[in-house]
């Protein structure tokens, strides 16, 4: 784990417990053999690390489909955001750094101020 970056999910019990663990929490779908997916990750990477109280793992699509299915996971990259268990968003490719840390912001300052 590195800061608020925790390990990959491999299966539907562990990204359930890790949702119902954490008040606010990021689950990001790619796969490894996704170019996007791996520059998309570098950048949601340095985004969640500024928030202390936010989490966040991974999920590879092609080898975890039940977990992909179970969140209707059908393309990569996604990034979900969870509170309290419960999906807030969810982003994908075509979304912006910027937008996605307005939104994160509006959330965690509503949350946690």
């Amino acid at each position: 784990m590195v800061g608020n970056i925790v390990n990959i999910l491999k299966s539907k019990t562990e990204a359930k417990e890790f949702i119902k663990q954490n008040n606010m929490s990021v689950i990001y779908f790619s796969t490894n053999t996704c170019g996007a997916c791996i520059i998309l990750k570098e950048k949601i990477r340095e985004l969640i690390y500024d928030y202390s109280n936010i989490k966040m793992c991974e999920v590879l699509g092609d080898t975890s489909i039940d977990i992909s299915a179970y969140f209707n996971v059908y393309s990569v990259p996604i990034m979900i955001f969870f509170i309290d268990g419960k999906e807030a968003f969810r982003e994908s490719k075509y979304s912006s750094i910027e937008e996605i840390k307005k939104k994160i912001d509006r959330y965690y300052n509503l949350y946690f101020k």
